[in-house]
């Protein structure tokens, strides 16, 4: 990884004369995109005043050439530095909306399209596994961070949230659920305390709830253990509610709710379902207007 100076980038120049913006900003950090279109992340004096995690970022972005041959991320291009201190990183900029906006603003007939959708779930999908293959974990999974790129490939945007092989992720990932289970061997290393496959493997057990049957499984799973149900009988009751009817898929689902078995990957089971049924949407009124409940048809 190269190291290059903040004022060899011309970065104030170009913002007074207009020719660079800055088009994001929040309490951890600042991107300007420069007049070469090349965008520059500068990590807040919230990131860089403290000096465990201002060691801990630097290293992660000057490790990021391990990490080349990894799987659609938008890796950074040139660590930068005013003299000894590290500020941030430049990186190429990814065109498009994320997968979140892009899939639930599709016309009806794609949205009910269950080979299209189920293919677009498959596309994320299979970025995952190829990467957790190379010891990549991605803590804070979510539809949110893949952009669709013009031809409908994705790309995942958040590099300091990944995960890779020693370097640990600074991101708490909310797909665990309760703070207990960060700390069970199932998800995570008690020698080295990294996040295992196990938790990717969740996380797109849940993105494919949210994308492809329309429901969020943990938060329906408790709304059924309140009244008194299993977790087996709320899979089975929330697979019944909306006409899918799926042994194998159902049991791996189960698993995500037992520590002590891992999880597995959803790819043959999404694929099978795709070829096994169709969806219709079903319009319901509530009090957030007109909300559309997935119903499988078998073909």
């Amino acid at each position: 990884m190269q190291k290059i100076q903040y004022d060899t980038l011309d970065v104030e120049n170009q913002l007074k004369k207009g020719e660079a913006q800055i088009i994001y900003q929040s309490v951890r950090s600042l991107i300007i995109r420069l007049k070469s279109g090349i965008l520059l992340k500068v990590f807040s004096p919230q990131i860089l005043g403290n000096p465990a995690i201002y060691k801990f970022t630097e290293e992660r972005i000057l490790t990021a050439d391990t990490m080349r041959d990894s799987e659609n991320i938008n890796i950074p291009l040139d660590a930068v530095y005013a003299g000894n201190g590290f500020l941030g990183h430049t990186m190429n900029e990814v065109q498009g909306p994320n997968l979140f906006k892009y899939y639930f603003s599709l016309p009806m007939d794609k949205l009910s399209d269950l080979r299209y959708t189920t293919n677009l779930f498959l596309t994320a999908n299979n970025i995952i596994i190829k990467n957790n293959k190379k010891g990549i974990i991605f803590p804070d999974l979510s539809m949110e961070n893949f952009i669709v790129k013009e031809n409908r490939s994705l790309e995942y945007i958040d590099f300091e949230g990944i995960q890779n092989n020693y370097i640990h992720s600074p991101s708490v990932s909310s797909n665990l659920g309760n703070e207990f289970d960060h700390y069970i061997p199932k998800y995570c290393d008690m020698n080295t305390f990294l996040y295992t496959d196990n938790l990717d493997k969740k996380s797109l057990i849940l993105m494919y709830f949210n994308m492809i049957l329309g429901l969020e499984l943990q938060k329906t799973v408790t709304v059924y253990q309140r009244h008194g149900a299993s977790v087996d009988e709320a899979i089975e009751t929330m697979l019944n509610t909306i006409g899918l009817h799926d042994d194998s898929f159902a049991e791996k689902v189960s698993k995500v709710y037992n520590d002590n078995c891992n999880n597995e990957y959803i790819t043959e089971d999404a694929i099978r379902i795709s070829n096994n049924y169709q969806t219709k949407l079903i319009p319901q009124i509530t009090s957030n207007g007109t909300q559309y409940q997935r119903k499988f048809i078998k073909r």
